[in-house]
């Protein structure tokens, strides 16, 4: 594992595509990188086959976001690590458009 900040870190494999798509995402919505690292260190311990009931994934989103990216839930399960935080992206920004912020992105907020 290689560490952000204190306290979070990336795998070692696709290094690269993960830490830009922290980047990417922690950019678009005013959230620490490492906040959303830890978020998914929690979640899935960096597993992208993570499934607990109906959530799946890095971060375990719930069923409506295969269902807006139009694909199944298990083309999501396959998708990247990278493919995936940015998939978690597009569910903050839908959800922080229909009315304020999402709970994730009201504690992940950086200072």
């Amino acid at each position: 594992m290689k560490h952000l900040t204190v306290r979070a870190s990336a795998p070692d494999r696709d290094n690269a595509g993960i830490l830009a798509a922290l980047n990417s995402v922690a950019d678009s919505y005013h959230i620490d990188p490492a906040a959303i690292a830890g978020m998914i260190h929690t979640e899935s311990v960096w597993n992208t086959r993570c499934v607990t009931g109906s959530y799946i994934g890095l971060t375990q989103v719930g069923p409506e976001l295969s269902r807006l990216l139009g694909i199944t839930r298990d083309q999501f399960l396959a998708l990247s690590a990278a493919d995936q935080i940015q998939a978690y992206g597009i569910r903050e920004g839908r959800a922080s458009g229909k009315g304020g912020k999402t709970p994730t992105t009201f504690f992940l907020r950086a200072p």
